[in-house]
């Protein structure tokens, strides 16, 4: 009864709604609006020279220009007066084809207004609802009650003072040791030693010289049978030694083909590179004894807590301020616009006024419409066009400008971790400052080592030498010529003759000189052979110096092992130049953190105006008059605005492009400081050129009201030649350029070219882009030229229909039609609801079932009872092997923590029987060859004809409170016997409606690919694979660098388009776990608090992605039961997925998560339970440790 109360209510609410009304005066944007697109349609945003001062930031350009800057620097030209004046036309039509687009959205509610708005007010990917919420009043309250104050509580007493220059004199030791890798003290320096004995002692082999060698007395006979009178009765033997000389000389070039480079060891790039290490450990020392030491980390500490503490709420603050200058860089950027709705609209907003003036004053579009009542269709806009000039104003000036620097240094000051911070500063506490010792570096040995390299080097440009002089195609014809002639004199009884063909041959000097050439060579490596002998023998006499330097090293070495080691160091050196900046805030400075949260006040009190333009667009919806009713007689609206707008921004980008040719042929003149790299740009430029004088002299302005006679235009402009060539591409290969080339002056020339690359980039030339819509121009003209006669001839017939109807009849029509209706929508919403239930609850999603929460609520004696359950029973286990008796003091010194997760473990490995059931192998779509079960496994649907099988490597695992999650492989590109998995990995998420991704691995780890990339980095940039395009809406970096989220959204072809978010979780160690897992257990706390199915991937979707599964099922379980229960946690992960959980490291693991999840945000007032929380944490942390150290041991194992 009440689903056909809804349906009755519905219907009649339709039929009562206020007829918009009719009379409509346009308004126009007045005063000078700080961007135009009638003057410039193809015009983008350029880097300005405007500066903004900032004590963090220093002098830094603003990104952003004002288009009056834009138009001094580029619009110098005057252009062609035909080319303008159409090109003025088409941009009327243009404008008013999206007018009618999105009147007809807005009315029919295929087109959100809360998409629509940000789109035409230029506001990026925020929404207006986010811009309203921001909290203003906590912007200002974080510069009048933290920045204001930070100059005054940064004064440092004596012992900070002191404590600072000690760190400032560890950043430059830290500095010195970075890339030094491996234990300093005590350092085993016998793999340089040893290679340096093998260069002093043993000749270097190289395939083919020895060989070479070997024979070259043989090719002497060359000569003797060049002599006038050779002797006769030895021409056998010098026809047959000559024949060995030559064949060596033929296969010379393989040998040292197969042999390849010189330099034999992988562990070092050069001899110098072996003992670079050793050289910054010196150095590092030399700093270490000048340095300053100090015991005041504890005074240091509590001025670190004090300050991070002050400045904590600054966090939330920063993700308001990214939300207002995010949404304010976009408004005044054309580059950051991306079109969906408006694509005849680039400006905007004042777009929409500019149509309304074109209807009332233009007499050419007059003509070509043929009504004035297009006027009264559009008048509903009105309010929407008032209000926006509202914001245009309140949002134009400088506002980006002065909001930069209040962001700038809110980012700063947010991005401090303070766990890490006052981490790193324990850890220095506890380390043990030695006496500095005085240390003997040996004297010149780097030089000496150099002079081996050197050697070395000229060694291999030796080789190399050799291998061009044995590789010239002509050797080997001339040899096999010779050798002919000996084979044949093996056989004759009278030689003399083959002697005479020999001196006879043609080129027969020309192979002496090449051989003899060879052979010279031959000799100079041989002499280089002996002179890296000579030399490393010198270095190998110094190698006991060597030796005794790292001995003498002693504690010193061991306090830099120790500095190394500290997680937080860096997070602690970080924060020293931020503190000395934040001490010299000025007045200046902190009047300008003022300004721009008075912009933020500014962006906020639009909430009112973006309510009235929301009200009005959304009371469009269902809205119904004679006017507006004949605006459906255009078919596929949506198509023809974006044929036409893309289109007409096509021949604007080359009207543009011909304005600003005198800058452009400047740009392309300065190419040639990298020589030919960049000729096919100049060459694209030029035929661009050439082209656009073609098409610009054949352009004429038809005075036909018929658009279709336009379409020539559009065919004509397909000729326009453009940059063909991939300009970031090329950009990133000056980037190499400049990192090998030395030479200042160069460096700067590149940098130049790189910036006149991203101006050329920014203008757009890439014409080949639009050919498609210059081809369809032609049906979208022809349907707007029959759409306005439509439109002409439905409203004169309906001011002829004449008559009135008797109202009983027309009372019993509108009876018949509403009881029709009724029973329609009824019949309608029955079948829905009965055949197609899903798509009845995304019509009606009040109707849903509620989605499993996220929250979980931990309380402190929750957290007490399941730490005592946990321990005790990992005690007993580990007291069972011999820690009876013992007392607690005694226990806590004993290993029964891991002996405990062992026996534990053993005792619950349990593998579900399900053999049988794994779907079948298909290793094209697995990226590691792991059993997939059929029961649980994600079956893709509804994907059409994109995939060849609905199979992804993914199960499904489910929470105690029935939630999902998806554990899956990571996705793979197409390579050799693998299918790209992208694309399907990005339609399980939009299938399972994934609003949370949770990444567990980094793209690369030790130099393996662990994951494809799959996602853009960057917010603004995006990917794409097939007909999937994915957009970075937005990114942040979060827990001290180990977390990045993104805000993603995708889209496949014509399907809707989904979005999620993306968390990239990169703190593992190598092959082990989180070094923190208190930030692992926050990032999982982010990731399960997004409503809906979650995807968890790492790799082989099974180690990380286990731990994470089991983490989250015991803590859910243990909030649900209050008792933990590990054994049925790792029974139902692992009878949802195969693999999950491989050993008592990845229990204890996952335990040790749970009980950081739940700590996190209460309180624990027990000391008993924050001992035996904490004895746990270390106990863990002594297993990782443990096992970093193996891993550590085993890569620097010798092979």
């Amino acid at each position: 009864m009440k689903f056909l109360l809804f349906t009755l209510l519905f219907a009649v609410s339709a039929q009562i709604l206020p007829r918009i009304e009719e009379n409509y005066e346009a308004a126009r944007f007045k005063g000078a609006l700080y961007r135009t697109a009638l003057e410039d349609e193809g015009g983008d945003a350029v880097d300005s020279s405007r500066f903004v001062r900032d004590p963090l930031i220093g002098d830094s350009p603003s990104p952003i220009p004002s288009r009056s800057e834009f138009r001094r620097r580029f619009f110098r030209n005057t252009g062609d007066p035909s080319l303008k004046s159409l090109l003025a036309r088409l941009q009327m039509i243009a404008r008013l084809t999206n007018a009618i687009y999105i009147h007809r959205g807005l009315t029919t509610g295929s087109i959100p207004p809360g998409d629509l708005i940000p789109e035409l007010l230029h506001l990026g990917h925020i929404k207006t609802s986010l811009l309203t919420g921001v909290n203003s009043g906590g912007v200002q309250d974080a510069v009048t009650k933290i920045l204001k104050n930070l100059p005054t509580q940064l004064e440092a007493g004596t012992e900070v003072t002191e404590a600072e220059k000690a760190l400032a004199d560890i950043e430059k030791i830290v500095k010195a040791l970075d890339g030094v890798e491996g234990p300093i003290q005590n350092r085993d320096v016998s793999e340089f030693g040893a290679m340096i004995e093998k260069l002093s002692t043993t000749d270097i082999e190289i395939g083919g010289v020895s060989d070479l060698s070997n024979q070259q007395t043989k090719w002497g006979n060359f000569k003797t049978l060049s002599d006038t009178d050779p002797n006769p009765d030895n021409l056998n033997t010098y026809f047959g030694d000559l024949k060995i000389a030559l064949d060596e000389v033929k296969t010379t070039k393989s040998k040292l083909n197969a042999a390849g480079r010189l330099w034999r060891w992988t562990s070092f790039k050069s001899a110098s590179d072996a003992l670079a290490p050793s050289l910054k450990i010196s150095t590092a020392a030399t700093l270490y004894g000048s340095s300053t030491k100090t015991n005041h980390w504890s005074d240091y500490s509590s001025f670190m807590n004090k300050f991070l503490e002050n400045i904590a709420p600054l966090k939330s603050t920063l993700l308001d301020l990214n939300l207002v200058h995010d949404s304010l860089k976009a408004h005044h950027s054309l580059l950051l616009h991306n079109f969906t709705h408006s694509h005849g609209l680039p400006n905007g907003a004042p777009d929409l006024a500019r149509m309304l003036d074109d209807l009332n004053g233009d007499a050419w579009l007059k003509s070509v419409v043929k009504t004035d009542l297009l006027v009264t269709a559009f008048s509903s806009l009105k309010t929407f066009e008032m209000e926006s000039r509202k914001v245009y104003q309140s949002l134009g000036g400088q506002v980006l400008a002065d909001l930069k620097p209040l962001v700038s240094v809110v980012e700063t000051l947010s991005g401090l971790e303070k766990d890490a911070i006052l981490r790193g500063i324990q850890a220095l506490s506890t380390l043990t400052t030695p006496d500095p010792t005085s240390l003997s570096w040996p004297s010149n040995l780097e030089s000496e080592v150099t002079a081996v390299d050197t050697s070395f080097g000229e060694l291999q440009e030796k080789v190399d030498e050799l291998l061009v002089a044995v590789s010239v195609p002509e050797l080997v014809e001339m040899c096999d010529a010779v050798i002919a002639i000996c084979d044949e004199a093996k056989d004759a009884a009278d030689r003399t003759v083959q002697v005479t063909n020999f001196n006879n041959y043609a080129k027969k000097a020309e192979l002496k000189t090449q051989v003899d050439a060879i052979y010279k060579l031959v000799g100079e490596i041989n002499t280089a052979r002996g002179d890296i002998q000579t030399k490393a023998l010198v270095v190998k006499d110094r190698m006991d110096d060597l030796t005794t330097f790292h001995t003498e090293l002693g504690e010193v070495g061991g306090y830099f092992d120790g500095l190394l080691a500290i997680s937080g160091l860096k997070s602690v050196l970080r924060v020293l130049p931020v503190v000395e900046n934040m001490r010299k805030i000025d007045q200046p400075a902190q009047d300008s953190y003022s300004t721009g949260s008075e912009v933020v006040k500014k962006v906020v009190a639009l909430k009112e105006t973006f309510e009235k333009m929301e009200k009005s667009v959304g009371e469009m919806k269902g809205a119904s008059n004679p006017e507006t009713d004949a605006l459906e007689l255009l078919k596929d609206p949506g198509r023809h605005s974006k044929t036409i707008g893309s289109a007409v921004r096509g021949i604007g980008k080359m009207e543009s492009a011909m304005e600003k040719k005198s800058e452009v042929d400047s740009i392309v003149a300065g190419f040639d400081v990298v020589n030919k790299s960049l000729d096919s740009v100049v060459s694209d430029v030029s035929k661009m050129y050439t082209s656009f004088d073609v098409f610009q002299k054949s352009v004429t302005v038809p005075n036909s009201a018929t658009l279709a006679d336009l379409f020539g235009t559009f065919q004509k402009a397909k000729s326009v030649t453009g940059i063909t060539g991939d300009l970031q591409k090329l950009s990133a290969d000056v980037e190499k350029l400049k990192e090998v080339e030395k030479d200042n002056g160069k460096v700067q020339k590149l940098e130049k070219v790189q910036e006149s690359l991203a101006t050329l980039d920014s203008m757009g030339l890439e014409f080949s882009r639009y050919h498609k819509d210059f081809d369809g121009s032609k049906d979208s003209l022809v349907a707007l030229d029959t759409f306005f006669v439509d439109y002409l001839n439905k409203l004169n017939s309906l001011d002829k229909l004449g008559g009135e109807k008797e109202s009983s009849s027309l009372l019993t029509f509108i009876a018949i039609a509403l009881f029709t209706v009724l029973v329609a929508i009824l019949a309608v919403h029955l079948v829905l609801f009965f055949c197609k239930r899903d798509t009845f609850f995304k019509i009606y999603k009040c109707c849903r079932r509620k989605v499993p929460g996220a929250a979980v609520t931990v309380t402190a004696d929750l957290f007490e009872l399941i730490l005592n359950q946990l321990m005790d029973i990992i005690k007993r286990h580990g007291e069972f092997h011999g820690y009876e008796g013992k007392t607690e003091e005694e226990r806590r010194e004993d290993n029964w923590y891991s002996t405990g997760w062992t026996y534990l473990f053993s005792m619950d490995d349990v593998y579900v029987a399900n053999e049988a059931l794994h779907s079948e192998q298909r290793l094209t779509e697995y990226r590691f060859d792991i059993p997939l079960l059929e029961s649980t496994r994600v079956v893709l649907t509804g994907y059409g004809n994109r995939f060849i099988n609905d199979l992804y490597h993914a199960n499904i695992f489910k929470l105690p409170n029935n939630r999902e999650l998806v554990l899956a492989q990571g996705p793979q590109k197409a390579s050799e016997g693998k299918n790209s998995t992208i694309e399907k990995f990005w339609w399980m998420a939009k299938q399972k409606g994934s609003k949370a991704i949770a990444m567990l691995c980094q793209l690369t780890e030790r130099g393996e690919v662990q994951c494809d990339e799959y996602f853009p980095d960057k917010a603004g940039e995006f990917k794409e694979f097939g007909d999937l395009r994915v957009d970075c809406l937005d990114k942040m970096i979060m827990l001290d660098g180990r977390l990045e989220i993104r805000k993603l959204k995708g889209k496949f072809g014509n399907e809707k388009d989904f979005s999620t978010t993306h968390y990239s979780f990169n703190g593992y160690g190598r092959k082990t776990y989180p070094d923190f897992p208190d930030f692992f257990a926050q990032f999982m706390k982010k990731v399960l608090n997004e409503p809906g199915t979650t995807i968890v991937h790492c790799s082989n979707g099974t180690n990380r992605t286990g731990t994470f599964a089991l983490s989250a099922y015991l803590i859910y379980n243990v909030v649900q039961t209050k008792e933990i229960d590990m054994k049925a946690a790792l029974v139902a992960l692992r009878d949802s997925r195969i693999g999950c959980i491989q050993n008592s490291d990845d229990y204890a693991f996952s335990s040790v998560v749970m009980f950081e999840y739940m700590a996190d945000g209460i309180k624990i007032k027990k000391e008993k339970v924050k001992e035996d929380y904490t004895d746990m944490k270390m106990r863990w942390q002594v297993i990782h440790v443990e096992r970093a150290r193996e891993e550590s041991n085993q890569l620097q194992a010798p092979n």
